[in-house]
């Protein structure tokens, strides 16, 4: 069990999936702000039941710092480039800073626990490579002591520092298990997603998975060649060679699909014996003809050990988009169309359409 608590936390989920790892933080930032304000009300509230006049005005504080770092975000940093990484960061640190303000130099002849209660919690906000984590744990604690080494008379600043020793190593094996259960989330639900965004029988994409990355791409411009591609009488091969016939020609023309253009490239099969590429950036001339000469030559050569007469062709309809087709399903529709007329002149052909759209 230890060993695969260790083996989690050196996932390299955090490159596989940044897009998953980045969402994840922004949504707990709003959580955070919640739970946050939710208990420095509660301690507001229990100080003025109680009559501590005196230190009510810290979870008021606290409580103004969040709600005017949550207007700041909502208004300029959730849409900008920065991380959410490195805002959980700056939001943790801040109740983390005002416990060493109150544990050191505010209250300077007494121990005070503040900072020991705020470090387990806020350490498990963030998800994060577990040794950036456990530098940010460190680093606070150094502070932590430093500050209490200065303001502090040494008897008072060595029982700080014996409770130092505790509540550090505590609150870095409460982080550290957090993060093991959450990487494994992580890693079960892209596993999942991945699962139903790939074809079964060939591994690219499926209709789903593959649409959905290519009209994001498209729809904010993104230049490439996308391609239609399909079989050339694929129910002959199906009525001569039966079904695992059919099954052998997709899986084998998926890979030379995949091996004619870039891993980044998104190859989906559309259903059937139909295949969709979208290349980006792929627009000068020289390189989409090359890519499609390579996959024309690739599947020409395929053989199959078992079916030796079995040879397939394919039909193509490409588009070179320049960034002007307002959508998806435009763009869709025009490559349809050249395959269409690839079909009706002979198969075994392409045609390329480069000209930039134009509204009807």
């Amino acid at each position: 069990m230890f060993r695969d608590f260790i083996a989690r936390l050196g996932s390299d989920c955090f490159d596989r999936y940044p897009e998953e790892i980045e969402r994840q933080n922004r949504d707990t930032i709003g959580k955070l702000i919640i739970v946050v304000v939710f208990v420095a009300l509660l301690n507001l509230l229990a100080d003025l039941a109680v009559g501590q006049l005196s230190i009510a005005y810290q979870p008021l504080a606290l409580i103004c710092a969040f709600a005017l770092f949550d207007l700041f975000y909502h208004f300029k940093l959730r849409d900008s480039k920065v991380s959410p990484r490195l805002t959980l960061y700056v939001m943790c640190s801040i109740p983390l800073l005002a416990g060493i303000a109150i544990g050191t130099f505010l209250a300077s002849t007494k121990g005070v626990f503040t900072f020991a209660v705020l470090l387990p919690v806020a350490s498990i906000f963030v998800l994060d490579r577990p040794r950036n984590v456990v530098i940010w744990i460190a680093s606070t604690c150094l502070l932590f002591g430093i500050c209490a080494y200065v303001f502090k008379p040494w008897d008072v600043f060595m029982a700080d520092l014996s409770h130092l020793f505790i509540y550090g190593p505590l609150a870095t094996g409460a982080a550290l298990f957090v993060l093991e259960v959450r990487i494994a989330n992580v890693e079960q639900a892209m596993e999942l997603k991945s699962k139903s965004d790939h074809d079964a029988l060939t591994g690219v994409y499926n209709r789903g998975g593959g649409d959905e990355r290519i009209e994001r791409l498209v729809d904010v411009g993104t230049r490439g060649l996308l391609v239609f591609i399909d079989v050339d009488d694929f129910k002959d091969v199906n009525d001569t060679y039966g079904h695992a016939g059919g099954d052998a020609v997709l899986q084998a023309l998926s890979r030379a699909i995949a091996k004619s253009f870039r891993s980044s490239d998104i190859v989906m099969r559309a259903g059937g014996d139909e295949f969709v590429v979208f290349a980006p950036g792929l627009v000068e001339e020289d390189n989409v003809l090359a890519s499609i000469r390579h996959l024309r030559e690739r599947v020409s050569d395929l053989v199959f050990v078992d079916k030796p007469s079995l040879s397939v062709t394919i039909s193509l309809g490409c588009i070179v988009n320049d960034g002007s087709y307002p959508d998806f399903a435009t763009l869709r529709a025009r490559a349809d169309d050249l395959l269409y007329e690839v079909k009706q002149g002979g198969k075994d052909g392409y045609r390329i359409d480069a000209a930039p759209y134009r509204a009807a």
